[in-house]
């Protein structure tokens, strides 16, 4: 009889033990299961520095406001897939198919790491615009809002076959390697002009990069405002931006000098990027008050209200 007491609080001591241990390890096992998922997207992001020929387009995570867009879903999180030109245009069109990331993988991957919007980049060869066509439709299938970084001036008929499979469109003119579209003269205007009308036929939200750099001139911010005053109105957003890493003072001037160009010409949604300039990241409400801060490219609030801003002046947008 005593024996199956000691014997009892033996098994006593023993479950106490084991249910401490348990508690002990609870934090551990709760932070595995996180750190697996940040896993993921630290391993898809540490992709988009992997641009060895011969690897599929790189991926990354991001929020949106990095991918370009200020007024597309401020703050959601977004997989962003980029194909590496010239990895792909290096090889015959038979083993780059063989190369690009297969479309479940894309899917699984995204709905792993959260993300909301699937985003795109174009390009000037046919067989991954047929990807990012066949993409975009399995996107929306599964309940992502898609968008498209036209990085390589696509041509309209490209564009307009993808549009009904997009939520947004940015339009990216001019870099010092001329990959974008240019825009320096008035006989660039008409292209832009008939892109921005084919989205707007759409509906689908769009918004303007330019990159430009200390040589950059007065004509070319005309040009722009110009195509765009003729396609749209003044509520487009448009961003201009520097790809330097570190933006000479005359770079970021002319920059700056462009952004009070296109608000003295009555457009009100005007961006700076690439470097540190508060003014230029936040959206503003007519009566002055900031609708949505951001720094870095990073939404830090957003004070609107289904779009609108206090006294109901609505942003245009996509803001659900």
């Amino acid at each position: 009889m005593k024996l199956n007491k000691n014997l009892k609080k033996i098994i006593g001591y023993f479950l106490g033990i084991l249910f401490i241990i348990f508690l002990l390890l609870l934090p551990t096992i709760l932070i595995e299961s996180t750190v697996k998922s940040v896993n993921l997207a630290v391993k898809i992001k540490r992709e988009v520095t992997q641009k060895k020929t011969g690897q599929p387009p790189i991926a990354a995570i991001e929020p949106i406001e990095k991918v370009g867009f200020f007024h597309f879903l401020p703050g959601a999180t977004a997989y962003y897939l980029a194909a590496v030109e010239n990895d792909f245009s290096a090889r015959p069109a038979s083993s780059t198919g063989k190369s690009l990331r297969p479309i479940n993988q894309v899917i699984a991957d995204a709905q792993s790491a959260g993300a909301k919007i699937i985003s795109l980049a174009d390009s000037n060869l046919k067989i991954i615009n047929d990807y990012n066509l066949a993409l975009a439709k399995a996107a929306k299938e599964n309940n992502f809002r898609t968008a498209l970084s036209d990085d390589s001036c696509l041509d309209l008929q490209t564009l307009k076959n993808i549009l009904p499979y997009l939520d947004a469109v940015e339009i990216n003119l001019n870099d010092a390697e001329n990959n974008y579209c240019p825009l320096n003269s008035a006989s660039d205007l008409p292209a832009l002009q008939a892109k921005i009308s084919a989205i707007n036929a759409s509906g689908k939200h769009w918004e303007v990069i330019d990159i430009l750099n200390s040589s950059s001139t007065t004509e070319e911010i005309n040009n722009l405002l110009t195509a765009v005053s003729a396609s749209a109105d003044q509520n487009a957003v448009i961003h201009f931006i520097t790809a330097d890493d570190n933006p000479s003072a005359s770079t970021t001037a002319v920059i700056i000098a462009a952004r009070e160009q296109a608000l003295r010409a009555g457009f009100k949604y005007i961006y700076t990027g690439g470097f540190d300039y508060p003014q230029g990241e936040s959206t503003y409400c007519a009566n002055g008050s900031v609708a949505l801060s951001r720094e870095d490219d990073y939404l830090l609030q957003n004070n609107l209200t289904n779009g609108k801003c206090a006294d109901e002046m609505a942003v245009p947008g996509v803001w659900k």
